[in-house]
């Protein structure tokens, strides 16, 4: 389990690393709401980004953005809803996914993937 935790924590440093190059403002990780877990909150231009990372070792089964289905996705919905309902935001928001493959990692960044 230490194992899986160490692994889900470098993908997240990864997909931050990632975002932050793209101009994202990270403003907090590992947000933990009724719901589950959001992995990182952050803000590109002004809209709160609330971003899902899936990881797979490789893309031998698909692709990890490809696992953010039904009762997942609803999960980080109702996670969302929380947290913007927590935090009063009034403005839009939206959900992404970062998927990473492998290594060296291939990063897949689904923008809105709520639509």
């Amino acid at each position: 389990m230490a194992r899986a935790r160490e692994t889900g924590a470098r993908a997240e440093q990864l997909a931050a690393d990632f975002l932050r190059a793209r101009g994202f403002r990270i403003l907090q990780r590992n947000v933990r709401t009724p719901y589950g877990e959001i992995d990182i909150v952050g803000q590109e231009a002004g809209m709160l980004v609330l971003v899902e990372v899936r990881y797979r070792a490789s893309a031998l089964f698909g692709h990890p953005e490809a696992t953010v289905l039904g009762k997942k996705f609803a999960r980080m919905r109702a996670s969302a809803e929380w947290y913007v309902a927590h935090v009063n935001w009034a403005h839009h928001y939206r959900i992404d996914v970062v998927g990473i493959t492998g290594g060296p990692p291939e990063m897949t960044h689904i923008r809105n993937a709520s639509e």
